[in-house]
């Protein structure tokens, strides 16, 4: 099945297949499941702690419903799989979160392609507003002023 290093588990591609597959069966039951994805450190070729998912539901109703719901869906699919599963609600989830997502990501349930694009998009765009507003501009000399004005 997989190695277990430390408290992280190195997963063979071949096994990874059966474990996508298994995860997307279990979320295909769950209606309010918009779209779903894998990603993170699942996706490399590396040792994992855990496989992190990200959902958008069709419908939220309480932020604390919400995230028990999430916490319940996390252990149904950890003892599915025998791994640690953590699920990030998109609905909820700052915009950062969602490009890293929606980015590299394998699939798992995609009812509403389009909706899904979008918020991508949304997050790319934020994404490039905070890089443009972190990157420090350099003085154009031309259009200093000069401090001692003589009157």
């Amino acid at each position: 099945m997989f190695r277990e290093i430390g408290k992280a588990h190195y997963i063979p591609p071949e096994e990874k297949k059966k474990i996508v597959e298994k995860i997307r069966r279990v979320l295909s039951t769950e209606e309010n499941i918009v779209f779903a994805t894998i990603f993170g450190g699942f996706l490399e070729n590396r040792a994992v702690h855990d496989i992190d998912i990200a959902v958008y539901l069709a419908k939220i109703t309480d932020f604390l419903e919400d995230q028990l719901w999430a916490q319940k869906l996390s252990q149904k699919l950890s003892k599915t799989i025998k791994l640690p599963v953590d699920i990030i609600i998109l609905n909820y989830a700052p915009l950062w979160l969602t490009y890293r997502a929606l980015k590299n990501k394998i699939i798992l349930v995609d009812k509403n392609p389009i909706l899904r694009t979008q918020l991508y998009l949304t997050a790319i765009d934020n994404k490039t507003i905070a890089t443009i507003h972190s990157t420090p501009h350099k003085k154009n000399p031309k259009h200093q002023s000069n401090s001692t004005h003589t009157a």
